[in-house]
C-alpha cells in the first residue's frame, strides 16, 4: 500500500455505474420469404458511429475498467444475416469491422519495463487503437414455451495492435 501511495495510486478496488458508448448507424436490408428452402431471410449491412459517452478508466485505480472504448470515437462497417430456418428456429450472424479514431489521453508511463498500471511517470499520449473485427454466429429457439425462449451465441474479436506516441516533452 504504501508503494502504491508514494506512485501516487489510490486503491486495488473500484465502483462505478454508468452507461456505455452510444451506436448510431444506418442499415440496408434485404427481407425475402420462403427464399432458399428457409422460411425467412434477413440480410443487411450497415455503417455506423460510436459517439464515445461512457465512464473512462482512472488511471490512479489499478483496478478500474473503462466502460467501451474509453473515450475513443470510431467507426465501423459491418453485415448481419438471420435465418428462419423452421418454425421457431432461427440462425444468424454479425460480422464487424470498426475503427477507433487517434486521440491524445493522459496515461501512466512504463520507465524500466514496468506494467502500465504502475507506471511510475504520467504525461499525454497520443494513442491509435487498431482495427477491431468481430464475428458472431448465433442459434435462436422462440416460443419454446409460454413464450420462454432460447439463444446461444459465440463472439470472436481480433483486434489490431494499437500505436502509442509520446507527447511529452523532452
Amino acid at each position: 500500500r504504501s508503494m502504491n501511495t508514494t506512485l501516487g495510486i489510490e486503491g486495488t478496488q473500484w465502483n462505478m455505474n454508468g452507461i456505455g458508448d452510444i451506436d448510431s448507424y444506418l442499415r440496408y436490408g434485404w427481407y425475402k420469404e420462403y427464399a432458399y428452402k428457409m422460411k425467412q431471410l434477413d440480410l443487411g449491412i450497415r455503417m455506423g458511429v460510436i459517439i464515445p459517452s461512457g465512464k473512462k478508466r482512472d488511471i490512479n485505480n489499478t483496478a478500474s475498467i473503462p466502460f467501451d472504448g474509453n473515450g475513443f470515437m470510431g467507426i465501423y462497417v459491418g453485415g448481419d444475416v438471420e435465418t428462419e430456418l423452421k418454425e421457431d428456429l432461427f440462425f444468424g450472424m454479425l460480422i464487424r469491422m470498426s475503427k477507433r479514431l487517434s486521440k491524445t489521453q493522459q496515461r501512466r508511463l512504463s520507465v524500466k519495463g514496468e506494467s502500465e498500471l504502475f507506471g511510475v511517470v504520467t504525461g499525454d499520449v497520443q494513442i491509435d487503437p487498431g482495427i477491431t473485427f468481430t464475428w458472431s454466429p448465433y442459434i435462436m429457439f422462440t416460443f419454446l414455451r409460454d413464450r420462454v425462449g432460447f439463444q446461444a451465441r459465440y463472439v470472436l474479436s481480433a483486434h489490431e495492435h494499437d500505436s502509442w506516441f509520446d507527447n511529452r516533452s523532452s
